[in-house]
């Protein structure tokens, strides 16, 4: 269901849940708030990141890797938690540039 509303299943729960508990109009009204997980690679964060990625690498590394670019992404501010996988999204996106 939620692939044939271009939505996810998260949304789906949400306004299902929203529906037994206050009705109809609830949903046809649009009052039930967005459940989806945001996102926190947005374009502009991205840009903060790829411009860290031009800087030099960490001391004693050649390259920046995926943990040291994501502690680097913390410890600016960029991003209150990052993770490998939104380093390498960003790292593969450049590569492909």
């Amino acid at each position: 269901m939620a692939e044939q509303l271009n939505t996810s299943k998260i949304t789906i729960c949400g306004v299902k849940k929203d529906f037994f508990e206050r009705g109809i109009q609830a949903v046809y009204r649009k009052e039930y708030k967005s459940y989806s997980i945001p996102k926190k690679l947005t374009p502009e964060v991205e840009a903060k990141i790829i411009a860290v990625l031009m800087e030099e690498p960490p001391v004693g590394k050649s390259a920046w890797t995926q943990k040291a670019l994501a502690e680097e992404i913390v410890r600016r501010g960029i991003l209150e938690s990052a993770t490998r996988r939104i380093t390498a999204k960003v790292m593969n996106k450049l590569k492909k540039q």
